[in-house]
């Protein structure tokens, strides 16, 4: 602030309230939140503000953005989509093939049949896949406190002294 412009602070926050249309209350909240910077100064007791109708200078050179970016909207993320629910899903898997069969109506034959291939080739690897579950497991480790009893081949249990 140099000495010229010590003269310009010449509303109070009320004054400048007014002028702008807001309530002191709001331009004191602003000014918390850093709005109005270089606008006020303090003088010891109350805040004085420039007025807002006077002629400014204006600032070359910081040509800025003038425009708004443009929201891109994702098209076409149909097969990766993270959709809300399963209806949405749904929905678009109907819409999606509604449209090939517009185009190509043997599809959906085509489709069933690929679909009953998928659905075999799961049911074999959920198969495979409890096979390998039902196996017997091998004994690692043994009991914690199981060091006088043996498992024997018989399937009966030797202890130290007796066999049950």
């Amino acid at each position: 602030m140099t000495k010229n412009d010590f003269f310009e602070y010449v509303l109070t926050r009320g004054e400048f309230a007014k002028r702008i249309g807001k309530t002191t209350n709001a331009v004191r909240l602003a000014m918390r939140r850093g709005a109005y910077s270089g606008e006020y100064r303090f003088d010891g007791t109350k805040f004085l503000f420039k007025d807002p109708d006077r002629t400014r200078e204006t600032i070359e050179g910081n040509p800025g953005q003038n425009e708004p970016t443009k929201r891109k909207i994702n098209r076409g993320n149909h097969h990766n989509a993270n959709y809300p629910n399963d209806a949405f899903r749904k929905y678009n898997e109907g819409k999606m093939l509604r449209a090939v069969n517009e185009r190509d109506p043997n599809f959906i034959k085509e489709y069933k049949e690929i679909k009953k291939d998928y659905r075999k080739k799961k049911a074999e690897e959920q198969i495979k896949a409890q096979q390998r579950l039902s196996q017997p497991n091998k004994q690692y480790g043994r009991m914690l406190y199981g060091r006088w009893i043996k498992v024997l081949a018989d399937g009966k249990i030797h202890t130290k002294n007796r066999v049950h």
